[in-house]
C-alpha cells in the first residue's frame, strides 16, 4: 500500500479492488504517478494487518529510507515468498524524479532496487514513481535498472493525510469498483482501524483482490 494521490484514472498497487476481470495501467518501462509514502513510524501495524488477512492480498511500495521495512521484515517476507504481497519500486526517498538528474533518478532507483533484492529477496518489474511525476527520460532509466513496467493507479484513500475513519471509508466507497487500482497509505493507524470495513465492502460489491503480479501475468 502507498499513499494517495490523483484522482485520474491511472493504474498502481496497493488495495487494488477488481471484479473478476483485471485491470492493470501503465506498461513497461515508464515509472507512473504516485502518492506520497511516509512510511513507517506505525508500519508494524500495518503489517499485522496485511497478516491477519491474507486472502486479500496488498501491493507494496516501499521507499527503502524509512527503517521500518526493514524491522518488519521477518513478518513480510513469509508473505512475499508465498506470492501473497507483491512489491514493487518507489525509489529510495521519494523525490520528484523529473526535477532531478540522470545520474539522481538512478541512484534512487537502484538503491531501492538493492533495498527490496537485499531485505525480500526480491527482483520486481514494478516501479511507481513518486507523485506520478515521469517522462519518458525517468521510464527509459527505471527500465534499464530492471523496472520496464510502470504501475499506475484508479483512485486513492487520499491519506497521504491522517484522516478519520468515515473520510476513509468515502474515498473506498467512491473507487472500489470492477477493474480498479487503489492506493493508500500503510503506516497511518486509520486505515487499520477500519481494514475489516474495507473487506466487508469488497464482499458486498462482488470484488475479488489481486496483486500486480497477477494482472500482469494474464497479459502476457
Amino acid at each position: 500500500m502507498e499513499a494517495g494521490a490523483p484522482r485520474r484514472p491511472r493504474g498502481g498497487a496497493a488495495g487494488a479492488a477488481r471484479r473478476r476481470g483485471r485491470r492493470a495501467a501503465g506498461g513497461g518501462g515508464s515509472a507512473g504517478a504516485h502518492h506520497r509514502r511516509r512510511h513507517q513510524q506505525r508500519g508494524g501495524r500495518g503489517v499485522r494487518a496485511v497478516r491477519r488477512r491474507q486472502r486479500h492480498p496488498p501491493d507494496l511500495l516501499p521507499n527503502g529510507r524509512y527503517r521500518a521495512w526493514e524491522q518488519n521484515a521477518a513478518l513480510l517476507r513469509p508473505l512475499v515468498d508465498s506470492g501473497q504481497v507483491a512489491l514493487g519500486n518507489h525509489t529510495w526517498s521519494h523525490p520528484d524524479l523529473t526535477t532531478l538528474g540522470d545520474a539522481e533518478v538512478a541512484e534512487e532507483i537502484r538503491r531501492n532496487r538493492d533495498f527490496l533484492r537485499s531485505t525480500f529477496g526480491v527482483q520486481t518489474p514494478f516501479f511507481r514513481p513518486p507523485f506520478g511525476a515521469r517522462d519518458e527520460r525517468t521510464d527509459r532509466i527505471a527500465a534499464d535498472l530492471g523496472h520496464p513496467t510502470i504501475a499506475l493507479w484508479n483512485g486513492t484513500f487520499e491519506d497521504n493525510r491522517v484522516l478519520t475513519g468515515e473520510e476513509l471509508l468515502a474515498a473506498a466507497r467512491r473507487w472500489f469498483s470492477a477493474r480498479t487500482i487503489v492506493v493508500g497509505h500503510a503506516n497511518h493507524p486509520t486505515v487499520t482501524a477500519v481494514y475489516g470495513q474495507l473487506l466487508e465492502l469488497i464482499a458486498e460489491r462482488g470484488l475479488t483482490t489481486v496483486t500486480l503480479a497477477d494482472v500482469w501475468s494474464t497479459r502476457r
